[in-house]
């Protein structure tokens, strides 16, 4: 599901909304429209997955004001991917900031990135900025998968 406003895929929700497990978010410039997560969350009382695809770790909203994302109490998964596959070592860091920051409900448990390469970039490149997210997520009860399922740290 690509970013629209509300009043245009709400119906769909309305009439379908229980039937879905997963959902994916293309976010076009970061931009994260609460009102929708709100509808997904009021719509969706079984969604168990959501994606969320951005243009790249540390932009938008991950600079220029803290990413509260609020996450429907019914998911257990957030997967990420980002268009550019790798990052700076200060992007991560935005990213793993992000998750920190973010409001979510007991059944959450699993934070994984879709794309391969930013599980390698982070692995290979990132190792210390690895290390400290995955511990960050551990205190939140959190584990971080890479695009297999695999726990990275």
């Amino acid at each position: 599901m690509a970013y629209c406003d509300t009043h245009l895929w709400q119906p769909f929700l309305e009439r379908h909304g229980t039937k879905l497990e997963v959902i994916q978010l293309v976010l076009f410039w970061n931009r994260i429209d609460h009102a929708n997560l709100t509808t997904i969350a009021n719509t969706c009382p079984n969604l168990i997955r959501l994606d969320l695809g951005i243009e790249a770790w540390g932009w938008g909203l991950f600079v220029d004001a803290p990413w509260h994302l609020v996450v429907p109490a019914s998911v257990q998964i957030i997967g990420l991917r980002n268009r550019y596959k790798q990052s700076n070592t200060q992007g991560y860091a935005d990213l793993f900031l992000a998750l920190e920051e973010m409001s979510f409900g007991s059944k959450l448990k699993y934070i994984q990135f879709i794309d391969r390469c930013n599980a390698i970039d982070l692995r290979e490149k990132r190792p210390r900025v690895l290390r400290k997210g995955v511990e960050m997520l551990k205190k939140r009860g959190l584990v971080l998968w890479d695009h297999e399922g695999r726990l990275m740290g």
